[in-house]
């Protein structure tokens, strides 16, 4: 939470003053216009400011190795001397006024810029296309499947098998699951027992790359357990103002998840973070010294003694993509490097980066691309 310049936390850098209107209107008038401070100003003698237009935040500090602290400037202040002070614009149109014009003002540039993080959303819920619970029978299959839209799913009795991208992942009761758009899946519930779900789909853009959402199983605490609930209870009465609150719960659920997940991530000992991160240098060096051969995510498991969901975790952790996925992107953008070379057929390009056939990774390549590898050649050299 941000302070102002009129409360106590203030005195170190300043005291606030007070000055005529005819007074206030002289001096420089500065506009501010930045998310960030890539130097801070200092002056010697005590220096006066107003807020003019819109809302400032100060940064001032009294050495530049220590963290800087933020005031919304309020009224009129005077800078003890020799603080270090920048402005950050929080509205749109935001000035300030400086009235001891006759001053000397120096500018230090900063190693490291200071960035104001503003508080904006990370991620947009545009429409809930549905949401109702299912209830699957022993021995229940969905094939595999995807589509362009995200898929939550929260169990609430039973077990369920879900695959993705060729790893298994077992959710139980309180368990939820996230299918990102055009990601392959199926399920399937064990052999002694019903499974019941929630199913929410949903349109989302993600608007932060902060916001992340893994393949993985995500674990349901009491608060959003209680935030569930309280979504299923406002869903079965839709009208303008419940729209909104599904909206908001469902929100609530995702940023939470992230959150926390994000929280773990963190506390993940040192160590272990470097051992995994060298791990994975070193698995994706194998890949791109490889690539000409049909590799498997069998291949990887085998080659570096790692089970697939311990490999999945790595590379969604890490890349926030599969390992599947990561072999096939790369083989295509190599792909399109050598059909920019024209040294080869589509042909050669396929066995070359070890596809099975001409014509899986022709459809490949479109499903990727949209087109296909030989309207891209045509594109490039015709």
């Amino acid at each position: 939470m941000l302070n102002k310049t009129n409360s106590p936390k203030f005195n170190k850098y300043g005291v606030n003053i007070e000055l005529d209107e005819l007074n206030r209107c002289l001096g420089q008038k500065l506009s501010i216009n930045n998310d960030n401070c890539q130097m801070m100003y200092r002056c010697d003698k005590s220096i006066s400011i107003s807020e003019t237009e819109g809302l400032v935040l100060l940064v001032c500090t009294k050495n530049l190795d220590d963290p800087f602290d933020l005031f919304i400037v309020k009224n009129t202040i005077e800078l003890h001397p020799g603080i270090y002070f920048n402005f950050i614009n929080l509205t749109k149109d935001a000035v300030v006024t400086l009235h001891n014009t006759h001053l000397s003002i120096i500018t230090l540039p900063l190693i490291k810029p200071f960035q104001f993080r503003r508080i904006k959303p990370t991620v947009q819920i545009n429409e809930i296309f549905a949401c109702y619970y299912t209830i699957r029978q022993a021995d229940y299959i969905q094939e595999r499947e995807r589509h362009d839209y995200y898929e939550l799913i929260i169990i609430d009795e039973g077990n369920l098998i879900t695959k993705v991208d060729d790893v298994e992942f077992k959710l139980q009761p309180y368990d939820a699951f996230i299918y990102r758009p055009n990601q392959y899946h199926e399920i399937k519930v064990d052999n002694n027992h019903t499974c019941s779900y929630l199913t929410i789909i949903f349109d989302m853009n993600v608007v932060n790359n902060d916001f992340k959402l893994n393949t993985k199983v995500y674990n349901l605490n009491n608060e959003l357990r209680h935030t569930l609930t309280k979504l299923i209870e406002v869903s079965d009465n839709p009208n303008v103002i419940n729209n909104d609150l599904i909206i908001s719960y469902l929100k609530e659920v995702l940023v939470s998840l992230n959150a926390n997940d994000e929280k773990n991530r963190n506390h993940k000992n040192s160590k272990q973070e470097n051992f995994e991160n060298n791990l994975l240098n070193e698995i994706l060096k194998y890949i791109n010294e490889n690539i000409h051969l049909p590799i498997t995510v069998d291949d990887l498991c085998d080659y570096f003694n790692l089970s697939r969901s311990k490999l999945q975790n790595i590379f969604n952790e890490y890349i926030n993509c599969s390992p599947k996925r990561y072999i096939n992107d790369l083989k295509l953008k190599k792909a399109k490097q050598l059909i920019k070379e024209n040294k080869y057929t589509i042909a050669e390009i396929s066995y070359k980066l070890g596809f099975t056939s001409p014509h899986y990774f022709s459809n490949k390549f479109k499903e990727s691309f949209g087109i296909s590898p030989s309207e891209y050649s045509k594109r490039l050299y015709t």
